[in-house]
């Protein structure tokens, strides 16, 4: 199977079609120094990184897939990966210049936890970079993904549809310098600033 396309990718791909990958386009280049990107998955994300930007990048998921092992990163690149739950990251206070998470949250079990962590480890004036798949406020679909996410939950290794990841963004002490919410309000994609 080529790099990024694992079953997790094809799942995804109408989606990437309908606005995921624009606001990848738009939000991942703009990492740089010293990057933490939690739950990259298949690396999806990786095609586009501005890497002549980046000194560092520490790659932190529950599991390091192949797809990641063979992306050709750049040979100067200082690179890092590493198994957790970002709930408890084993990194210092204040060590990365941007943090990315990318449809992350909805599947953490401690949701403001993680998002905490990700405040600890910023530097000041560190960058927050993250896309997330929030319930939608519309009159049909909100109340038909609170309907679906008991059984979604089940099929999809706990991902919860309903839940408003962009609200508890708004709760840290972060500065939110942009917010664009896509496909009918049920994604979000946003920078905020520490």
């Amino acid at each position: 199977m080529e790099y990024g396309k694992s079953f997790y990718d094809h799942f995804m791909h109408p989606l990437e079609k309908n606005g995921l990958a624009e606001a990848r386009e738009k939000l991942i280049p703009q990492a740089q120094g010293a990057v933490l990107e939690i739950g990259p998955g298949s690396g999806i994300n990786l095609r586009y990184y501005a890497f002549d930007q980046i000194d560092s990048l520490s790659l932190f998921d529950q599991r390091i897939q192949p797809t990641i092992e063979s992306f050709a990163f750049p040979e100067t690149l200082s690179l890092a990966t590493t198994i957790g739950t970002v709930e408890s990251l084993p990194y210092e206070d204040e060590s990365f210049d941007t943090v990315i998470a990318c449809l992350v949250f909805c599947s953490v079990p401690d949701t403001q936890k993680g998002l905490m962590e990700i405040q600890r480890v910023l530097k000041p004036g560190g960058r927050y970079l993250f896309i997330e798949h929030i319930l939608s406020d519309g009159p049909i679909l909100g109340p038909a993904m609170n309907m679906a996410t008991p059984l979604w939950k089940q099929l999809a290794k706990g991902c919860h549809l309903n839940r408003r990841t962009d609200q508890r963004i708004e709760e840290l002490d972060l500065t939110i310098k942009e917010t664009h919410y896509f496909m009918r309000r049920s994604f979000v994609w946003g920078v905020a600033i520490k």
